[in-house]
């Protein structure tokens, strides 16, 4: 089933066409206010049992227990929260606006995009047998910590390849990160979706950055000839605290700077308009010259890579090195602290 015709499928095209005019509007506030309210929304349409599920305490140790990996659907490994495919049309529709507003349509849509995905990996992988989960679209899980409106509280949308983490605090968001999203396939390699690159620009931007540096930029640079088999932390509640290494955007040429300018949009597009400028204004504050830009891995595509992009106020990491170099990871994390939990 290519991406349109899961799409449909899911969540129909009168529902859709609702959610993406619900987003526009959204986007036009601070994104926290219209969290609130989503987030309120949601919770009235649910059942008590999925209520247990999907609420949990500002507190419980699940907040900052993030992780993109698949897990489990049932036992102590399983994730918190209610998933899309125990919903009905009505608590569906109101989920999918919770996450409307704490992203751009273009965000909105390249989570879909992503989860997506799980159908086509389903296919390409066939029947797994004795494995605690399966490939499934439908099964990503949102949770509320904390009652919205009350004091401080959070949510989150969660499954494989997805991480979004949201707190917020009266009318003022508070945190958005860690935000993760992944792509497997990196590409898809055949079907009705053949060629598809849901995060092309991520890793197509970083490599026309890469070679576009000199010999004395790229010994600076480069790393190491072999890429990590992963991203650092993955699954942690806090970034990695090790200083930025790499070539300082103070050192780069003109249209390199535009190249980096272009590989953090890709980043900060996706969330809600606010979210996207704070994270650019703090960015800026603390001193875009500090930004450091490295590689590890080979430099072709389809060559096992990963780089970083760092600065007093972030950390991006992206990493694509499993099935062939067509898996990708990807994540924003704020060095200050996420969650909302200052370091």
């Amino acid at each position: 089933m290519n991406i349109r015709r899961w799409c449909i499928a899911l969540f129909c095209v009168g529902l859709m066409a609702s959610v993406a005019s619900s987003a526009a509007l959204l986007q036009q506030a601070s994104s926290a206010p219209s969290m609130t309210k989503a987030a309120q929304g949601f919770l009235e349409t649910l059942n008590d049992e999925q209520t247990k599920l999907a609420l949990l305490k500002y507190d419980d140790p699940q907040r900052t227990g993030w992780h993109f990996i698949p897990k489990p659907f049932t036992g102590e490994q399983a994730r918190c929260g209610v998933t899309i495919k125990s919903m009905n049309e009505t608590s569906r529709a109101a989920a999918l606006k919770l996450l409307a507003a704490g992203l751009s349509d273009a965000g909105f849509q390249q989570v879909q995009k992503v989860m997506s995905l799980e159908g086509i990996l389903a296919k390409i992988e066939g029947p797994v047998p004795n494995r605690a989960w399966t490939r499934d679209p439908e099964m990503y899980y949102f949770t509320v910590f904390g009652k919205p409106g009350e004091k401080r509280w959070g949510w989150r949308c969660e499954g494989h390849h997805v991480s979004l983490n949201f707190v917020v605090e009266g009318d003022k968001l508070v945190s958005a990160t860690p935000s993760f999203l992944g792509a497997n396939p990196g590409e898809v390699p055949s079907g009705p979706d053949k060629g598809l690159r849901v995060l092309e620009r991520r890793e197509d931007l970083a490599r026309s950055l890469l070679k576009s540096c000199d010999e004395k930029q790229h010994a600076v640079v480069l790393q190491d000839p072999k890429a990590p088999d992963d991203l650092r932390g993955g699954g942690a509640a806090q970034p990695d605290q090790t200083p930025a290494v790499g070539l300082a955007f103070g050192d780069m040429t003109e249209q390199q700077q535009k190249l980096m300018q272009l590989l953090l949009e890709t980043y900060t597009e996706n969330m809600a308009p606010d979210i996207a400028s704070t994270w650019m204004k703090d960015l800026n504050q603390a001193g875009r010259e500090k930004i450091k830009f490295a590689w590890w891995g080979e430099e072709n595509r389809g060559q096992r890579h990963y780089y970083r992009v760092q600065g007093p106020t972030f950390l991006i990491e992206y990493n694509n090195t499993q099935n062939g170099a067509n898996h990708v990871h990807s994540m924003w994390r704020d060095t200050k602290g996420d969650f909302g939990i200052p370091l």
